[in-house]
């Protein structure tokens, strides 16, 4: 191998090295466990579907709502969601209490999906107790944990 031919491998990896790292690290970070991102999909504009009537609609950064919709009832749980998780009794989430606020304080809800009825906690404590009395053996986790549509 010429010094010249050599020169221009070591330019080229200088140069492309860092591409690589930052966007197969970006893509890493926004699909960590490979899930299903339908086309057109991003962090930003997304749907969860939890089942045929619960979903999570993500229209922006900070904007994630947690909403039951069947074509007769239309209802918003939280609008920030941050983390969530489900069973087939229970939807269990975080939210903002102010999705414009990066450093918002955030509040945790149960969802009885049969009854459609909400609980709020203002403390992970209060929320961790419940889920121990409901016997709810979920962990949240964010959004990037599941399939987008």
């Amino acid at each position: 191998m010429t010094k010249k031919s050599l020169l221009s491998v070591v330019f080229l990896l200088v140069i492309l090295l860092p591409f690589i790292l930052i966007f197969g690290r970006e893509f890493l970070s926004t699909n960590p466990d490979n899930r299903y991102r339908a086309s057109g999909t991003s962090s930003t504009a997304h749907e969860i579907r939890i089942d045929d009537y619960y979903s999570v609609q993500s229209m922006s950064a900070s904007f994630s709502v947690l909403q039951y919709d069947n074509e007769e009832i239309h209802i918003e749980f939280a609008d920030s969601i941050v983390k969530l998780n489900w069973n087939n009794d229970y939807i269990i989430a975080s939210s903002k209490k102010d999705d414009l606020d990066v450093y918002s304080d955030v509040y945790y809800l149960i969802v009885i999906r049969d009854t459609r009825e909400v609980v709020e906690y203002d403390s992970l404590e209060q929320f961790s107790k419940e889920m121990k009395a409901k016997n709810i053996n979920l962990e949240l986790e964010r959004k990037v944990a599941f399939d987008w549509y």
